[in-house]
């Protein structure tokens, strides 16, 4: 049975001995973060994403599909953001 997304990001946390948070680049940037400078991703995990797709089915008409595939994504740690100050 496939892995959710949650549970992947937690085994490699587990197997690399990671105990803080371990988010995306855009999940921390949504959270009023940005990656400090000079820091890139130590951390590249395999997660699933959602693709979304036209096909045309047997009438001949387009229809939307979308399908889950496993792509690498960069993380990164708290102590690799800072808080993004309000001017």
């Amino acid at each position: 049975m496939a892995q959710t997304n949650k549970q992947i990001i937690e085994s490699y946390k587990v197997e690399n001995g990671i105990t803080g948070a371990l988010n995306t680049y855009s999940y921390w940037k949504a959270q009023g973060y940005r990656v400090r400078r000079g820091e890139h991703s130590r951390h590249r995990i395999m997660i699933w994403k959602k693709v979304n797709y036209r096909k045309e089915n047997e009438r001949g008409e387009m229809e939307n599909k979308s399908r889950m595939i496993l792509k690498e994504a960069a993380f990164f740690t708290r102590e690799q953001v800072e808080k993004i100050e309000e001017k």
